[in-house]
């Protein structure tokens, strides 16, 4: 599934329950962090991975403190994001929901 916006990809996250989430960065009307937050409060064993095209280490910082199990730069090789998905189904794990 696709979302245009956050708020969207927040949804639909709700919806359907995924194993993986990928999120760009750089969303519509949010940032990928702030979404990031907001599905890790959802359910925090979903596997994140955050693509950014920006390489200012303040931003890599904002991401990093965000806590996705993967960071992929762009440009890249779409087998990045295949094996990626398969380690991060792979080791999904159970987490302490904090409410």
């Amino acid at each position: 599934m696709t979302a245009e916006t956050g708020e969207e990809a927040i949804e639909n996250v709700r919806k359907f329950d995924p194993q993986v989430v990928i999120l760009d960065m750089k969303l519509a009307k949010m940032k990928g962090t702030e979404v990031l937050k907001s599905i890790k409060q959802i359910n925090c064993s979903i596997g994140t991975i955050m693509i950014t095209g920006y390489l200012d280490s303040d931003l890599i910082d904002e991401i990093k403190e965000s806590n996705p199990e993967k960071i992929i730069v762009k440009p890249f090789e779409i087998e990045q994001i295949k094996n990626s998905v398969k380690e991060l189904v792979a080791n999904s794990s159970n987490c302490t929901q904090v409410s």
